[in-house]
């Protein structure tokens, strides 16, 4: 698939679904609808670009140092990332929402459930700002000039990124009182990237043994 199509295609997807979210129900929902679903398009992109590399280890193919189709999905996590960043806020940087996520007769108490949002609010802020950096980074400039290895350094945060969306979430999956549905699909996303990727570094080490030993 050419890279214009696949842009293409995850633009259609992102905005589609975030579109039906926000028309899904009644007006006064639309903005905590898009918020969640930019979360989780955001959440599912970043594995999937996460899996990229591994996944050409694993058969035992060596991941180039810039795979095109990761730095598209990348840049659709980016994107997706910041909107729902700014949905996010909308929705949540309110007395109404502060005092319905931190009242006195809900589990944890208030003091915990207050730093919990404020911890949620400091890892989306965070996360936000590493997602910036990381969209600067998406192009063939940047490439240039940082030369391979200090880019690659940097594009290393997004590890740092996925970790802060993951935590993020479950902050906000307890302070909502979602379903355990959800909170166990966030912990299975991570989980699963974390085996894909301890997976795709052994079988890279392998791979590259040998070749030295060849």
């Amino acid at each position: 698939m050419s890279r214009t199509r696949r842009q293409l295609l995850l633009a259609v997807l992102t905005l589609g679904v975030t579109a039906a979210a926000w028309f899904a129900g009644l007006p006064g929902g639309a903005v905590d609808r898009a918020s969640l679903a930019t979360a989780w398009i955001c959440a599912l992109l970043f594995v999937m670009a996460l899996s990229v590399g591994p996944a050409r280890a694993t058969r035992g193919e060596q991941p180039p140092l810039n795979i095109l189709t990761r730095r598209d999905l990348g840049i659709w996590v980016g994107l997706s990332g910041l909107l729902h960043f700014v949905f996010g806020n909308v929705e949540s940087m309110n007395g109404i929402y502060v005092g319905s996520v931190t009242s006195a007769d809900l589990p944890f108490g208030p003091k915990a459930r207050m730093a919990m949002f404020n911890w949620g609010a400091i890892t989306g802020t965070i996360l936000a700002v590493v997602l910036l950096a990381l969209l600067a980074l998406s192009n063939n400039a940047s490439l240039r000039r940082l030369g391979p290895r200090r880019w690659k350094r940097w594009q290393r945060l997004s590890y740092f990124g996925f970790a802060l969306t993951i935590l993020h979430g479950l902050l906000f999956q307890l302070l909502e009182r979602r379903s355990w549905v959800w909170i166990a699909l966030l912990l299975a996303m991570a989980a699963g990237v974390l085996l894909f990727q301890l997976t795709g570094r052994r079988n890279y080490s392998r791979l590259v043994a040998g070749q030295g030993g060849d």
